[in-house]
């Protein structure tokens, strides 16, 4: 904590340094040049942020106005007295900070004291002609000048001619520029003061915590639905300097501060609406990150409404999951390993978090390249590939900052990114050029908040394979953004017979990058959850950057998957023949049911379908005018009524207009589903409604 002098004589206060890469970091954006004007005077020279910490963590209560250069502290002893405190003196501190500030006066330790209102002050009295402007309050810091705090930064900002805002170019009084970043009050809280589950936080760019004590919210002052939660004057959090940013924000313009929250909204959404009471007086109620969570798929597939027609059999293409028809099968040869290992008794305790070192080593033989080789050390096990997904978002990017995900895209990303407090912005595919990614599209998306770049390769929902030069184009933008790349590569070698797949790292030059991958579709056994992540540290950068000790630490959090599991990997990635074999005929199943999706809903009246080269997948664009449906959702809906056909939205992807499909099925259910679809198309572009065809 920040130590203050509390009598005369004492060492001067004790200024922490900006926080580093540990917190939130400082503003990205340099102040905007100005053109040169005269210096104010010397009694109005605006204080840098550590000397407005001192001075506002120092207010205190004094019976007369204390003599120039007194930093003034509440009561007989700091708010912060060297070395430890107990939670509870702590405690007592912040409330004797906030009735400083707030009352002028300090209760005895341990008194509860309510929060300040989100109110303006009163305006004071206007002075007499001859009198000095004093607009500080008592207790504050009172220079040679007999200036308080207040007066001289009011003196600085008149003085100073407006300035643009670092990010949105807007011409702003200087004095209302985030002293650190030169952003307005808008820019500032779309970048820094997003990311609370709570909502808006009032405080300085440095910080990231907020303290229980000195929160209150007060969500009904602004008319919007985001919450602003005010600090009182208080730092963010102990130890850490920088100012106090409530006192931006007690008192200030409630115009202002709905403009903030809307911001805030506009940048992550809504806050979700508050829980239900709790009958009976129970403390207790759904988090909000429980409440925010949203995975479109599965609350569809799990939760959708509506029967289908009860005279023809449920034909489901909507879940990627290949055991689902029981066609394609996990070898014998596996399950008889799987047996032997559970009777051996030896992997039925923990592993180590990170994953069991045979495991580690078998990935790292199947994944290395002469581009971008691979140790057991650079190799993390996870819960699925789900799991990976979870690790390597959470280990590059804070709550406020942003990932871009592709445009059609897995929701995943954006479930667990959001679940984080980690925005999402999108980059746009070509669906007319083999759904590659708009590298302009991807550019325009990154900005300052942006902590790294989710590419899926071959992709779920499009079925696409990205050629290598297409990889090193998209790596070229990231290398330019100096970002890192998490790739999505669950569905790695699953490229169709004339498509040759390129893991993205071993064309990736000096950008890092964390890719993901597991057994749940190459090996059929989605079941199992094994999946894992690669550390492909070009340069150092992901050690350098602390980035590779934080995977290994939030590897503690969970554990590592299924130890059973893991001691089969190096089977189930071998090149043992049977293994091979099996590798061998999923991807010939997979080829020709892509093929005959292409070609049993050619020229189907309303549907367009774009060719898969891999993975399990394929995209299906609807026109939905001339099928007399509203949207894709729609067309869902009534061909899972109608004809008990079931496949996922295009909404569901960020893909309005299109459906996806599943081709896992058997030859045979494929062909009557697609019959069925496309007898619904031809039914209602001629003006029906429903009909048993089939």
């Amino acid at each position: 904590m920040t130590a203050f002098a509390s009598a005369p004589g004492a060492p001067p206060p004790i200024v922490s340094a900006p926080r580093s890469a540990a917190g939130r970091p400082p503003p990205p954006h340099p102040p905007s040049p100005s053109p040169p004007s005269p210096p104010p005077p010397a009694a109005a020279s605006r204080r840098t942020q550590a000397e407005r910490q001192v001075l506002r963590r120092g207010r205190g209560t004094y019976p007369d106005p204390p003599p120039p250069g007194t930093v003034c502290v509440p009561g007989k002893d700091a708010p912060f007295p060297q070395g430890k405190l107990s939670p509870k003196e702590q405690l007592d501190s912040v409330i004797a900070d906030i009735a400083a500030q707030q009352a002028l006066k300090v209760p005895p330790p341990g008194t509860e004291v309510p929060p300040p209102p989100l109110v303006s002050p009163p305006p004071p009295p206007p002075p007499p002609p001859s009198a000095t402007v004093l607009q500080g309050r008592e207790g504050d810091v009172v220079d040679d000048s007999g200036l308080s705090l207040a007066d001289t930064d009011a003196a600085a900002d008149a003085a100073a001619p407006p300035a643009a805002c670092a990010k949105c170019g807007v011409s702003t009084a200087a004095g209302q520029l985030d002293d650190g970043g030169g952003l307005c009050s808008l820019c500032y809280a779309a970048i820094y003061l997003v990311g609370s589950g709570r909502g808006l936080v009032a405080a300085p760019a440095g910080e990231q915590e907020v303290s229980p004590q000195g929160e209150f919210m007060a969500p009904s002052s602004t008319g919007v639905d985001t919450p602003v939660v005010a600090t009182g004057g208080l730092a963010a959090s102990s130890g850490d300097g920088g100012s106090g940013g409530g006192d931006n924000m007690v008192g200030a313009d409630p115009a202002i501060l709905a403009a903030m929250a809307a911001a805030a909204t506009a940048v992550r959404g809504p806050t979700p609406p508050p829980p239900p009471a709790v009958p009976g007086g129970w403390r207790l109620a759904a988090s909000d990150r429980s409440r925010a969570t949203v995975n479109p798929i599965r609350n569809l597939v799990q939760g959708i409404g509506g029967s289908p027609n009860p005279e023809k059999e449920l034909l489901d293409l909507s879940v990627g999951d290949p055991t689902v028809y029981g066609n394609l099968r996990v070898p014998d040869e596996v399950l008889d390993a799987a047996v032997s290992i559970l009777r051996g008794r030896q992997h039925n305790g923990y592993a180590p978090s990170f994953g069991l070192l045979a495991a580690r080593e078998a990935v790292a033989a199947r994944y290395t390249t002469a581009a971008a080789p691979l140790t057991p050390e650079d190799v993390v096990m996870t819960v699925g590939t789900s799991g990976a997904l979870e690790l390597a978002i959470g280990a590059v990017a804070n709550a406020g900052q942003s990932v871009l995900m592709a445009r059609p895209g897995f929701p995943l990303f954006r479930t667990l990114a959001e679940g984080m407090g980690v925005r999402v912005a999108t980059y746009d595919l070509l669906p007319d050029a083999r759904w590659e990614v708009d590298l302009d599209s991807l550019a325009a998306a990154v900005d300052d908040t942006t902590a790294a770049i989710i590419v899926n390769n071959p992709s779920n929902p499009c079925g696409s394979v990205y050629s290598a030069a297409h990889l090193a184009a998209i790596a070229a933008v990231a290398s330019a953004a100096r970002l890192p790349i998490i790739a999505d590569e669950v569905y790695a070698g699953m490229a169709f017979e004339g498509v040759p797949w390129t893991p993205l790292s071993s064309v990736s030059g000096d950008v890092p990058v964390l890719t993901v991958g597991g057994l749940s579709k190459q090996s059929v056994v989605p079941g199992w959850r094994c999946g894992w992540l690669l550390l492909h540290d070009a340069g150092g950068v992901l050690t350098a950057s602390g980035v590779r000790a934080g995977v290994r630490a939030l590897t503690t959090r969970m554990m590592a998957p299924h130890r059973p599991t893991q001691a089969l990997v190096s089977t189930l990635l071998s090149n043992a023949p049977v293994i091979v074999g099996a590798r061998r005929d999923l991807l010939r199943t997979l080829a020709d049911h892509a093929a005959f999706a292409v070609s049993a809903l050619s020229g189907v009246p309303g549907l367009t379908v774009l060719p898969a080269e891999g993975s399990m997948y394929v995209m299906v664009r609807v026109d939905c005018a001339a099928l007399g449906l509203a949207d894709d959702s729609a067309f869902v809906a009534a061909l899972r009524s109608e004809e008990s056909v079931f496949v996922l939205p295009g909404a569901c992807f960020d893909a309005p207009g299109y459906v996806r499909l599943v081709f896992c099925a058997p030859r045979g259910v494929l062909s009557e589903a697609f019959a069925r679809m496309r007898a619904f198309c031809v039914r209602r572009v001629a003006g029906g409604v429903r009909g048993g065809g089939g």
